[in-house]
């Protein structure tokens, strides 16, 4: 639904649009020749639910475009892309932007999710969060430099200075979540003794 929106949107401004429901299948052929003239790939085969691997016509889609070297905007999240946690089970869309509606979901936060999903624009939809009042976190809001998953360790940093003798709980949380977010070396400062240290670096 959101690819066909997309497709009237801009084919009413005079743009070609070529459109491939993977739910009907892809000719690998007919895909290759739309790749060669297209200056854009709009990424909307999944959502924010997906927590498989992409298999079929979304892993030949997946695989061709990533061979084209065509740029990708990624609706919501990159295909592949593990709405939750950030994990790729195998292929999956490597988006320049990615246009996530309503709030910052967490798997565009923990690698690999993050580095795929390119530039990250929130846009508001309209959607009413009712009694419970929600922070959209956009990309600017995570204050980690961003490190390639293939980077050394050292390329970025971060340390946690919290906890005290048997309250570890905190900083190891957020050296946990540090990680996943792309530092790469993640030291925790916490008082007390070598044994309080040795649980915090747990994490």
């Amino acid at each position: 639904f959101r690819s066909i929106v997309a497709a009237d949107r801009l084919a009413a401004t005079g743009v070609g649009i070529d459109v491939f429901r993977i739910a009907e299948g892809i000719d690998p052929a007919e895909l290759d020749r739309s790749l060669r003239r297209a200056d854009l790939v709009i990424d909307a085969m999944y959502g924010t639910g997906f927590r498989d691997a992409l298999g079929g016509a979304a892993e030949v889609a997946a695989r061709a475009v990533a061979a084209a070297g065509v740029p990708v905007l990624a609706v919501d999240i990159p295909s592949g892309v593990d709405g939750l946690t950030g994990e790729v089970r195998g292929s999956a869309m490597a988006a320049y932007v990615t246009v996530c509606f309503a709030a910052l979901k967490p798997g565009l936060c923990a690698e690999p999710g993050r580095t795929r999903a390119g530039s990250v624009r929130v846009v508001d939809i309209g959607i009413d969060p009712g009694p419970v009042r929600l922070h959209a976190l956009d990309s600017d809001d995570l204050a980690l430099p961003r490190r390639a998953p293939d980077a050394h360790k050292w390329t970025t940093a971060a340390l946690v200075i919290g906890g005290s003798p048997g309250m570890t709980g905190a900083p190891r949380l957020t050296a946990t979540a540090a990680a996943r977010c792309g530092a790469g070396m993640v030291v925790c400062a916490v008082p007390g003794a070598d044994a309080v240290a040795a649980v915090a670096g747990g994490a």
